[in-house]
């Protein structure tokens, strides 16, 4: 079978719906792309496509700086605070008291370290809600072993880096 035969669409018709004959006496096929088919994209010229080129080049090379300047900053941030920290857990005469963000920032040896050299920390609930409370007068109460005479005893503590708050106390 011919290929007109097969697929009669692909060949130039008249009027009547009779092909188109060339001069050798074979139907003349249509010109471009049959309907349906998927195109090629656009035909840019080459300089055309020189800048496009470049400018995802440009691109692409900014996002990486970005990034690169990010990461950067945020080495020079954990480096910042591990060295805080550090310092914080080796001077005796400064205040050690470390904040879980700072501790989060460091280091999985330094805060080890940290973990294993805490004097204190409230318990879960009640007692972290008193402690961090910047109200003067708190209302604390609740069953026995709740830590509340602990937390009385401890609270002073929390402005003892001030040197007139120690100077109040040893009067």
């Amino acid at each position: 079978m011919k290929d007109w035969e097969i697929n009669p669409d692909k060949y130039l018709k008249d009027e009547n719906n009779n092909f188109i004959f060339k001069v050798d006496g074979t139907p003349r096929l249509k010109g471009g792309r049959p309907k349906g088919s998927k195109g090629r994209g656009y035909n840019y010229h080459s300089q055309t496509k020189a800048k496009l080129t470049a400018n995802r080049v440009i691109k692409d090379k900014q996002k990486k700086i970005a990034k690169t300047e990010s990461k950067l900053h945020a080495y020079k941030e954990s480096l910042k605070n591990t060295k805080q920290t550090i310092k914080k857990l080796e001077n005796s005469d400064s205040d050690k008291i470390i904040t879980p963000e700072e501790l989060s920032n460091t280091p999985k040896q330094v805060q080890q370290e940290a973990k294993e050299n805490v004097i204190f920390a409230p318990n879960e609930g009640p007692q972290t809600e008193f402690l961090a409370a910047a109200e003067t007068d708190v209302l604390y109460g609740g069953a026995a072993g709740g830590g509340k005479s602990y937390a009385m005893l401890v609270d002073p503590l929390r402005y003892a880096h001030r040197a007139a708050h120690r100077a109040l106390i040893i009067r």
